[in-house]
């Protein structure tokens, strides 16, 4: 049985998932922040004063659902902890989460699956192989390798998703 025809299948298989979920219709990204959306923090790096002592704020980046708006200040609960209130000088960019791409995730598990099936190609040609009297592996072999990866790769991350993001303005988050 030749090979060569299950590896372009699914290789085009992983593709034409990947493109029909970049098809998918993009939302209409928010203005500003409101109450119960999902946004991802990026922090000023040299935080002073009272502030610089606060766990969360140590940190580069957190993700959690605002809890509440102020003039001069977010509250922020994270999954599983309790909300704190982070003050708007500490925040560097802002991001509100537009739900998860299929179409992102399709193509980031098609690139995974590259690099793995590619990975696990060279780890294989390495080593002693009894595919070819040479002690290599075939091409056909590792066209089939590198396929199957990237259309698996292409649908776990179709099923996965990943989180897609619109950055506001720090000064967007309590105007219009």
């Amino acid at each position: 049985m030749n090979a060569r025809p299950a590896a372009a299948t699914l290789a085009v298989l992983g593709l034409a998932i990947a493109s029909a979920a970049a098809a998918q219709e993009p939302l209409e990204p928010p203005k500003r922040v409101a109450l119960d959306h999902r946004v991802r923090i990026d922090f000023i790096r040299e935080i002073k004063g009272e502030y610089s002592q606060s766990p969360i704020l140590r940190e580069h980046r957190t993700a959690g659902f605002v809890t509440s708006l102020g003039n001069e200040r977010i509250g922020l609960r994270r999954e599983g902890e309790a909300p704190v209130s982070i003050p708007f000088s500490s925040v560097e960019k802002i991001g509100i989460s537009l739900g998860k791409s299929r179409s992102q995730g399709a193509l980031r598990g098609l690139a995974w699956g590259l690099v793995i099936g590619s990975a696990a190609a060279l780890l294989i040609d390495s080593q002693d192989s009894s595919h070819d009297p040479d002690g290599q592996i075939s091409n056909t072999d590792v066209a089939l390798l590198i396929g199957g990866t990237m259309a698996a790769g292409a649908v776990i991350g179709y099923g996965v998703g990943a989180e897609r993001w619109h950055d506001v303005p720090v000064h967007h988050l309590w105007q219009d």
